[in-house]
């Protein structure tokens, strides 16, 4: 049965730096893997609807590791089990309200650095600039409190997000969604969608 300690292992593997987990784990997050994607919806599926179904009395909801755990379940699992589907943003508010309240009530400070990139996501997966200037804040916050020798990792987590910022300045939206929930792409999208790595 999956727990919470199951989902992080697999999430975030061994490693004892933020760096060593970046390093082991990154294919994970940010790679195209049909196999990986198999599995992720093999094995969370299941516990990905029970974590959104419950997710005010879900009893992960009482830790900072149980809040991680959800999110990564409702931010991230759906990206890979339901990839290029509107259902692979279907979870996306909820991720965001609990990543809200963690913020909101510094729940997150009682993760490491390399956890709170998950907790920050759903802030930067969000269509709307109110919640992409808070990821911007968030994000920076890491890198001001990162060991010197991790500082470049936070500071690419940064420009990750700002990027993502740039896209909601511009067109209030992700274009790259409007093909996938069925919304028509205006031309100045569609100008956009046409250049390399306008699509995250």
């Amino acid at each position: 049965m999956e727990s919470i300690e199951t989902v992080l292992q697999f999430w975030f593997g061994d490693g004892r730096t933020a760096q060593q987990v970046s390093d082991r784990q990154s294919d994970l997050w940010w790679s195209r893997n049909e196999a990986m994607d198999r599995e992720i919806r093999f094995r969370f599926s299941d516990l990905t609807e029970t974590v959104f179904l419950q997710q005010k009395d879900h009893d992960w909801r009482r830790s900072a590791d149980g809040c991680l755990a959800s999110i990564i379940c409702l931010d991230q699992f759906p990206r890979n089990m339901y990839r290029n589907t509107p259902r692979s943003f279907s979870y996306d508010t909820t991720a965001l309200a609990l990543a809200r309240s963690m913020t909101e009530s510094g729940m997150d400070l009682e993760l490491s650095l390399i956890q709170r990139v998950f907790v920050y996501l759903p802030f930067e997966h969000s269509e709307t600039i109110e919640d992409q200037n808070i990821s911007l804040r968030l994000y920076r916050r890491l890198i001001e409190v990162a060991d010197r020798a991790e500082q470049e990792l936070f500071e690419n987590y940064y420009e990750f997000a700002i990027r993502h910022h740039h896209v909601i300045e511009q067109f209030g939206r992700f274009p790259h969604r409007n093909q996938i929930l069925g919304r028509d792409s205006t031309e100045s999208e569609r100008v956009f969608l046409a250049r390399p790595g306008s699509s995250f």
